[in-house]
Protein backbone atom coordinates (compact mmCIF):
# COMPACT_ATOMS: atom_id res chain seq x y z
CA UNK A 1 0.00 0.00 0.00
CA UNK A 2 2.79 2.27 0.73
CA UNK A 3 4.81 1.48 -2.41
CA UNK A 4 1.35 2.40 -4.69
CA UNK A 5 0.48 5.39 -2.65
CA UNK A 6 4.22 6.56 -3.29
CA UNK A 7 3.90 5.63 -7.02
CA UNK A 8 0.42 7.12 -7.35
CA UNK A 9 1.29 10.58 -6.20
CA UNK A 10 4.76 10.89 -7.69
CA UNK A 11 2.40 9.74 -10.99
CA UNK A 12 0.09 12.56 -10.26
CA UNK A 13 2.81 15.05 -9.97
CA UNK A 14 4.40 13.84 -13.46
CA UNK A 15 0.94 14.16 -15.26
CA UNK A 16 0.43 17.45 -13.56
CA UNK A 17 3.70 18.83 -14.68
CA UNK A 18 3.81 17.36 -18.11
CA UNK A 19 -0.02 18.89 -18.32
CA UNK A 20 1.36 22.47 -16.87
CA UNK A 21 4.14 22.35 -20.04
CA UNK A 22 1.69 21.94 -22.33
CA UNK A 23 -0.32 24.54 -21.34
CA UNK A 24 2.80 26.90 -21.14
CA UNK A 25 3.42 25.79 -24.43
CA UNK A 26 0.25 26.41 -25.97
CA UNK A 27 -0.12 30.02 -24.29
CA UNK A 28 3.25 31.14 -25.89
CA UNK A 29 2.42 29.15 -29.84
CA UNK A 30 -1.26 29.96 -29.72
CA UNK A 31 -2.33 32.35 -27.13
CA UNK A 32 -5.65 33.91 -29.01
CA UNK A 33 -6.59 30.37 -28.91
CA UNK A 34 -6.29 29.86 -25.02
CA UNK A 35 -7.23 32.92 -24.78
CA UNK A 36 -10.48 31.98 -26.46
CA UNK A 37 -10.65 28.77 -24.13
CA UNK A 38 -10.46 31.50 -21.30
CA UNK A 39 -13.39 33.03 -22.86
CA UNK A 40 -15.51 30.15 -23.70
CA UNK A 41 -14.60 29.16 -19.33
CA UNK A 42 -15.86 32.56 -18.50
CA UNK A 43 -18.79 32.81 -20.37
CA UNK A 44 -20.08 29.29 -19.21
CA UNK A 45 -19.88 31.05 -15.59
CA UNK A 46 -22.17 33.80 -17.08
CA UNK A 47 -19.66 36.63 -17.62
CA UNK A 48 -21.00 38.96 -20.96
CA UNK A 49 -19.88 41.89 -22.81
CA UNK A 50 -17.25 44.28 -20.85
CA UNK A 51 -17.25 41.97 -17.84
CA UNK A 52 -16.24 39.12 -19.75
CA UNK A 53 -13.74 40.58 -21.71
CA UNK A 54 -12.04 42.09 -18.33
CA UNK A 55 -12.00 38.80 -16.66
CA UNK A 56 -10.45 37.43 -19.94
CA UNK A 57 -7.74 40.36 -20.00
CA UNK A 58 -7.03 39.93 -16.02
CA UNK A 59 -6.33 36.43 -15.92
CA UNK A 60 -4.57 36.13 -19.30
CA UNK A 61 -2.06 39.71 -18.12
CA UNK A 62 -0.13 37.32 -15.82
CA UNK A 63 0.94 33.69 -17.45
CA UNK A 64 1.40 31.87 -14.05
CA UNK A 65 -2.43 33.11 -13.51
CA UNK A 66 -3.72 32.39 -16.62
CA UNK A 67 -1.55 28.61 -16.78
CA UNK A 68 -3.18 27.97 -13.23
CA UNK A 69 -6.71 28.67 -14.52
CA UNK A 70 -6.52 26.85 -17.50
CA UNK A 71 -4.93 23.77 -15.40
CA UNK A 72 -8.17 23.73 -12.49
CA UNK A 73 -10.64 25.24 -15.03
CA UNK A 74 -9.64 23.57 -18.12
CA UNK A 75 -8.30 20.29 -16.92
CA UNK A 76 -9.31 19.95 -13.18
CA UNK A 77 -6.22 19.82 -12.62
CA UNK A 78 -4.76 20.72 -8.89
CA UNK A 79 -0.81 20.63 -8.16
CA UNK A 80 -0.20 19.55 -4.62
CA UNK A 81 3.23 20.11 -3.37
CA UNK A 82 2.98 16.60 -1.24
CA UNK A 83 5.85 14.52 -1.29
CA UNK A 84 5.49 10.68 -2.46
CA UNK A 85 7.65 10.02 0.67
CA UNK A 86 6.04 11.36 2.66
CA UNK A 87 2.74 10.27 1.37
CA UNK A 88 3.94 6.93 0.90
CA UNK A 89 5.53 6.86 4.67
CA UNK A 90 2.14 8.23 6.10
CA UNK A 91 0.09 5.29 4.85
CA UNK A 92 2.92 2.63 5.56
CA UNK A 93 2.74 4.33 9.30
CA UNK A 94 -0.87 4.01 9.12
CA UNK A 95 -1.60 0.89 7.87
CA UNK A 96 1.31 -0.60 10.42
CA UNK A 97 -0.34 0.73 13.42
CA UNK A 98 -4.06 -0.78 12.27
CA UNK A 99 -2.62 -3.19 11.09
CA UNK A 100 -0.96 -4.30 14.48
CA UNK A 101 -4.66 -3.89 16.10
CA UNK A 102 -6.19 -7.65 15.38
CA UNK A 103 -2.66 -9.18 15.76
CA UNK A 104 -2.80 -7.98 19.76
CA UNK A 105 -5.92 -10.63 20.66
CA UNK A 106 -3.77 -13.59 19.20
CA UNK A 107 -0.23 -12.07 20.94
CA UNK A 108 -2.54 -12.20 23.85
CA UNK A 109 -3.05 -16.01 23.74
CA UNK A 110 0.34 -16.55 23.74
CA UNK A 111 0.36 -15.04 27.43
CA UNK A 112 -3.12 -16.33 28.62
CA UNK A 113 -3.86 -19.33 26.55
CA UNK A 114 -7.31 -19.43 27.51
CA UNK A 115 -8.24 -16.84 24.98
CA UNK A 116 -7.52 -18.77 22.02
CA UNK A 117 -10.93 -19.92 21.52
CA UNK A 118 -12.02 -16.25 21.88
CA UNK A 119 -9.08 -14.67 20.10
CA UNK A 120 -11.21 -14.39 16.52
CA UNK A 121 -13.90 -12.58 18.08
CA UNK A 122 -11.93 -10.22 20.04
CA UNK A 123 -9.32 -9.48 17.09
CA UNK A 124 -12.82 -8.97 14.35
CA UNK A 125 -13.92 -6.30 17.54
CA UNK A 126 -11.16 -4.82 18.22
CA UNK A 127 -10.13 -4.05 14.52
CA UNK A 128 -14.01 -2.57 13.69
CA UNK A 129 -13.25 -0.12 16.83
CA UNK A 130 -10.24 1.03 14.86
CA UNK A 131 -11.62 1.63 11.74
CA UNK A 132 -14.88 3.60 12.98
CA UNK A 133 -11.93 5.48 15.00
CA UNK A 134 -10.09 5.97 11.71
CA UNK A 135 -13.56 6.77 9.86
CA UNK A 136 -14.53 9.27 12.68
CA UNK A 137 -11.47 10.98 12.48
CA UNK A 138 -11.67 11.46 8.79
CA UNK A 139 -14.79 14.24 9.98
CA UNK A 140 -11.96 16.07 10.42
CA UNK A 141 -10.95 16.59 6.90
CA UNK A 142 -14.89 15.75 5.37
CA UNK A 143 -16.71 18.42 7.60
CA UNK A 144 -19.42 15.26 7.87
CA UNK A 145 -20.15 14.20 11.43
CA UNK A 146 -17.50 11.81 13.12
CA UNK A 147 -20.35 9.45 14.04
CA UNK A 148 -21.39 9.22 10.31
CA UNK A 149 -17.77 9.16 9.08
CA UNK A 150 -16.75 6.08 11.11
CA UNK A 151 -19.80 4.40 10.58
CA UNK A 152 -19.30 4.67 6.98
CA UNK A 153 -15.63 3.52 6.82
CA UNK A 154 -16.90 0.82 9.40
CA UNK A 155 -19.37 -0.56 7.08
CA UNK A 156 -17.28 -0.50 3.94
CA UNK A 157 -14.11 -1.67 5.80
CA UNK A 158 -16.10 -4.63 7.72
CA UNK A 159 -18.10 -5.63 4.83
CA UNK A 160 -14.47 -5.97 2.89
CA UNK A 161 -13.22 -7.51 5.63
CA UNK A 162 -15.77 -9.98 5.05
CA UNK A 163 -15.48 -10.75 1.55
CA UNK A 164 -11.69 -11.39 2.40
CA UNK A 165 -12.58 -13.78 4.96
CA UNK A 166 -15.52 -15.59 2.77
CA UNK A 167 -13.06 -15.93 -0.07
CA UNK A 168 -10.31 -16.84 1.89
CA UNK A 169 -12.25 -19.93 3.46
CA UNK A 170 -13.68 -20.96 0.27
CA UNK A 171 -10.20 -21.09 -0.88
CA UNK A 172 -8.50 -22.92 1.83
CA UNK A 173 -8.62 -26.11 0.89
CA UNK A 174 -7.10 -25.56 -2.81
CA UNK A 175 -3.40 -24.90 -1.45
CA UNK A 176 -1.94 -27.67 -0.08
Amino acid sequence: MALGKYLSTKSEQQYGERERKREEWEIEQIPEGEREEIRQIYRKKGFRGKDLEKAVEITTSDKKNWVDTMMLEELNIVLEEKSPSTSGLATFAAFTIIGIVPLLAYVAVLFAPALERVAFPIAATATLVAVFIVGSARSYVTGRPWWKAGTEMTLVGGAAALVAYVVGRLLSGVAV
